[in-house]
């Protein structure tokens, strides 16, 4: 009887264990994730610099005469930041741009410059006189290379070219850029020789006179890149 009662009691006892045995445990609840602070919206970017503006600043610092014409387009041909260049002022004088070139805004202030570095100096150097006209023809043309209707688009047609053909000095000589045919004299041989050299210096094409028959009777003048870089020049 004894033996009963004890076997009852150990069975009361271990109840509530075998109970909460056999219900499966749950999982604990899962703390709210961690969530991260809102990113903050960017901040917009710093505007880039005006670069047409910087460049039509570019043109006054060097002294140039020019019309703003803005976008040009021509033919399918559109190009961005063109001026029409009338004249440059140099330290021996005013030289003007007869045919009033149409170019794009970076490549009038090299044009420019290489007149006031290059060509001023050198016809004073030479004639003792300074120059006052540099004929360019009009600068932008809608065209492919040498005319032909099978080859890439000139650079004319980005205005970032001119052709040179006459140089006019103050005392009226006029300097035309030709073959060498043995006819000029020893200045107008220096002069001719030494703007082409000098050119190469600012443009990374430089064409005339023996380069090939399109350039016969003047120089072309370009700032096209030939590779990656503007460390390639062509200059014939």
């Amino acid at each position: 009887m004894r033996l009963l009662r004890m076997v009852s009691w150990t069975s009361m006892m271990l109840l509530p264990f075998i109970a909460s045995a056999q219900i499966a445990p749950q999982p604990l609840p899962r703390p709210d994730a961690v969530r991260p602070d809102p990113v903050p919206p960017a901040s917009p970017a710093a505007p880039l610099p005006d670069e047409a503006a910087d460049c039509l600043a570019r043109l006054k610092r060097q002294k140039v005469r020019f019309n703003v014409t803005g976008r040009s387009e021509r033919g399918s041909c559109s190009v961005d930041n063109t001026v029409e260049i009338e004249a440059v002022d140099t330290p021996f004088g005013l030289v003007s741009f007869p045919d009033k070139p149409v170019l794009a805004c970076d490549f009038a202030a090299t044009l420019t410059s290489f007149v006031q570095d290059i060509a001023a100096p050198l016809a004073r150097a030479r004639f003792s006189a300074p120059l006052s006209h540099v004929a360019t023809g009009p600068g932008y043309v809608c065209r492919n290379r040498n005319n032909q209707s099978d080859t890439k688009p000139s650079e004319h047609a980005r205005a970032a070219a001119a052709d040179v053909t006459m140089f006019t000095l103050g005392d009226g000589r006029q300097i035309a850029v030709h073959p060498d045919d043995g006819k000029d004299d020893a200045a107008t041989l220096a002069f001719i020789r030494g703007l082409r050299h000098a050119a190469c210096g600012y443009f990374t094409t430089v064409l005339g006179p023996g380069s090939n028959a399109e350039h016969g009777n003047h120089f072309h003048f370009d700032t096209a890149l030939h590779g990656r870089t503007a460390n390639y020049r062509i200059c014939e």
